[in-house]
């Protein structure tokens, strides 16, 4: 059964579109340049998306987190930029590509939900950015305390 607040983008999709995926650890999701299938809402495990580096090597770029969603700017593009790999047992949703894009086009709830979604992960973003630009890591620590606590989030 997925578990996801109520006020989510994903609650406002045809419950019928979302199709549910398993991976086993080391599990490869999609690759770059593989054709984007869609938005995908990780409901258990972890996943990490990674470029390649320019030696060659895999460079992480995100590690998505249960209860959190990945893979948005596939919407609008012709290729995926990225591999995701799932680092341990996960079970996901995938919204279709068409189906999240139709809904945008035609439903102001489901468009300002997936507005307030993204909203917000640029927010996170925005916040872990400025975290690297304390010269300590004591400092770092620090900041993400007063930070949440702030934000009302749990220390």
């Amino acid at each position: 059964m997925m578990e996801v607040d109520a006020r989510h983008w994903l609650t406002l999709l045809p419950a019928d579109c979302l199709q549910e995926r398993v991976l086993a650890r080391d599990e490869c999701l999609f690759s770059a340049g593989d054709r984007p299938a869609g938005v995908y809402w990780l409901q258990t495990g972890e996943v990490l998306l990674e470029r390649h580096s320019v030696d060659g090597d895999h460079a992480p770029i995100h590690r998505a987190q249960a209860g959190s969603s990945f893979a948005e700017a596939s919407l609008f593009a012709d290729a995926m930029h990225c591999r995701a790999v799932a680092v341990r047992p996960s079970q996901l949703y995938l919204a279709p590509r068409e189906s999240v894009l139709a809904e945008l086009a035609c439903c102001g709830d489901f468009a300002r939900a997936f507005c307030r979604a993204l909203a917000v992960d640029v927010r996170d973003a925005r916040e872990r950015i400025a975290l690297l630009n304390y010269p300590s890591a004591r400092d770092r620590v620090l900041a993400e305390f007063v930070a949440r606590g702030q934000a009302g989030r749990s220390v």
